[in-house]
């Protein structure tokens, strides 16, 4: 009787003690993101930096997967794991957590998206960055990060659409016309006069090394690519000051929108997502467009709803660049006398 009671302790202690060992090991991945997407927090004291925006997949097919392995495991961190990640919503730059959507994001694996799991049946488009140890050679890949200052600079890749780096967010940008070249940037006189196009006052370039940069498009930004091309410094002779749009010379009509402003109007959420050199990004309730300066988008809703880029006010690296708009529902009279109507 006793030797069965002491057998039987035994056996309910190593099914304690197992149960214990599979729980800690389910919770440990739990409170580290393994399960739940959550990321590790990190003492940001410590020394390393993050890379560069990263984006290599669009939520096509099965979803959209910004993983490790995905960019090559040996080029992000230099192939250690990262102290931490981000991942964010391309169009807007939201936050994966608090975009409405099932995404999961940890330092072993990078950030993805799978459509199945979602209730609209169809991912965002993410993009994620990685903080690294230091690594001493700044052109070791993906992994590497920029210790210099932040500075006005381009890049040119034959056949592909030409890039410029946006200093406020930290992030390389295709250009919006989705047409300018490398042939832009034969030269160091006609690199300076595209260097204008974003920092207009440029008076020089200087090559400061080759960067990998994960988001190169072809003609008409579509598709996604990578590539390690030369980079170019625009020079500056002066630093210069951010320009602004004054609302009083326009009438009425206009609305004088910062980057990033969300505001309602007929009913529509609206938000001015992006201000470039010609052109904006407009969202309207959940529609993404982009808006060529003096041209208008229709918005396809119960109403068709109209929005119209009259200026903008553009400097790159600048925090609050602006646009002047007009939003028009194009089934509603606008500036009509009810007299022109028969009784």
């Amino acid at each position: 009787m006793v030797k069965k009671f002491i057998l039987s302790f035994v056996v309910l202690f190593m099914f304690i003690v197992s149960l214990s060992v599979v729980s800690a090991g389910f919770l440990g991945d739990v409170f580290s993101g393994k399960i739940t997407g959550n990321v590790v927090s990190v003492n940001f004291e410590t020394s390393g930096a993050w890379t560069t925006w990263l984006d290599r997949d669009n939520p096509s097919g099965a979803g959209d997967y910004e993983d490790i392995n995905g960019f090559g495991a040996e080029t992000i961190c230099g192939g250690e794991q990262p102290l931490n990640i981000e991942c964010r919503r391309k169009t807007d730059y939201m936050p994966w957590n608090l975009t409405g959507e099932l995404v999961h994001a940890t330092t072993k694996t990078g950030c993805w998206c799978v459509n199945a799991e979602q209730n609209g049946g169809y991912c965002s488009d993410y993009e994620v960055r990685f903080f690294c140890e230091e690594i001493t050679n700044p052109q070791d890949g993906w992994g590497a990060p920029n210790y210099g200052e932040k500075v006005p600079k381009v890049s040119f890749w034959q056949g592909k659409v030409n890039q410029h780096y946006d200093m406020a967010k930290d992030i390389w940008f295709t250009d919006l016309d989705g047409v300018s070249g490398a042939e832009l940037g034969a030269t160091d006189a006609l690199r300076i006069n595209y260097c204008k196009k974003f920092y207009p006052h440029t008076v020089d370039v200087k090559y400061i090394g080759d960067e990998l940069i994960g988001d190169r498009k072809d003609r008409g930004n579509l598709k996604s690519y990578s590539s390690t091309k030369p980079v170019y410094e625009c020079l500056y002779e002066v630093q210069p000051e951010c320009p602004s749009l004054d609302d009083n010379t326009y009438n009425s009509d206009v609305v004088v929108a910062t980057e990033g402003d969300e505001m309602v109007y007929d009913g529509r959420d609206i938000t001015l997502v992006r201000v470039g050199f010609d052109a904006a990004i407009i969202d309207v309730a959940g529609q993404t467009k982009v808006i060529s300066k003096g041209d208008y988008e229709i918005f396809e809703d119960a109403n068709d709803y109209k929005v119209s880029l009259v200026d903008v006010a553009y400097q790159e690296g600048c925090p609050e660049n602006q646009a002047a708009l007009i939003f028009e529902d194009t089934n509603v009279p606008v500036n009509c006398d009810l007299s022109d109507f028969p009784s």
